[in-house]
C-alpha cells in the first residue's frame, strides 16, 4: 500500500511559521489511489518506505490561530477537519532508500530497512500511527534522514499520479493490503 505527502511546513522552535525555520513538520496519508483493503501498487515497483520513529512531541502551534496540522487539513479539505482521520502523531517521519516491493517480504524486513536507513528506532509507518482512525499522519521530519530532500520535494497533494518518488510504501495492521499478505 502506498501513501503520498499531503502537506508540509517549516516552523521555528517557538512554533511560528517561517520558510527558513526548523524543524519541519509533514503530513502523509492516503489519496484516491491508495487502496487500504487490497493494496494499490505492484510488487515489482520500487518506492521509498515511509518510516516512523514513535514519540510524544506536542503538536506545533500556528502563530495566528489553532494548531498547525488542523489548519493544514482545513486548508486542504475545504474547511473540514476530523481528528479521527487527521491527527498529530508526536513522532518523526523519514524515508528509506528505494526498495522494490519484492524485497518487502515481511514487516520485520521493512522495519529493518527503516532502522538501517533512517534511525535505529525507526520502523515502517503504519496506517494508524496517528493514534486514532488512520488515513493521515502528521509528524516532524526525522533529522538526519538520508532522504530529507526527497520528502521536502514530494509535496504532491494534488498529484495522484503513480510516478516513482511521489508515492511511498506504508503498511496496515488490520487489512490484507501489504506486500507480504
Amino acid at each position: 500500500m502506498t501513501w503520498v505527502v499531503k502537506g508540509r511546513q517549516e516552523i521555528t522552535n517557538n512554533g511560528v511559521v517561517n520558510p527558513a525555520g526548523n524543524p519541519e513538520w509533514i503530513i502523509v496519508g492516503a489519496d484516491t489511489t491508495t487502496d487500504a483493503y487490497a493494496g494499490d501498487t505492484a510488487d515489482n515497483q520500487s518506492r521509498r518506505i515511509l518510516c516512523f520513529i514513535p514519540g510524544s512531541a506536542p503538536e506545533p502551534q500556528a502563530s495566528t490561530s489553532g494548531n498547525i496540522v488542523r489548519n493544514a487539513y482545513q486548508d486542504h479539505f475545504n474547511g473540514q477537519y476530523d481528528a479521527f482521520y487527521h491527527a498529530w502523531s508526536g513522532g518523526q517521519i523519514g524515508l528509506s532508500e528505494p526498495y522494490s516491493g519484492t524485497q518487502l517480504t515481511s514487516l520485520a524486513t521493512a522495519d529493518q530497512f527503516c532502522a538501517t536507513d533512517v534511525d535505529p528506532n525507526a520502523r515502517m509507518l503504519e496506517h494508524h500511527d496517528n493514534g486514532v482512525g488512520g488515513w493521515n499522519v502528521g509528524g516532524s521530519i526525522a533529522p538526519g534522514t538520508k532522504a530529507l530532500l526527497q520528502l521536502r520535494k514530494a509535496d504532491n497533494y494534488h498529484d495522484a499520479s503513480n510516478t516513482p518518488g511521489s508515492r511511498f510504501w506504508v503498511h496496515i495492521n488490520d487489512q490484507p493490503a501489504n506486500l507480504w499478505d
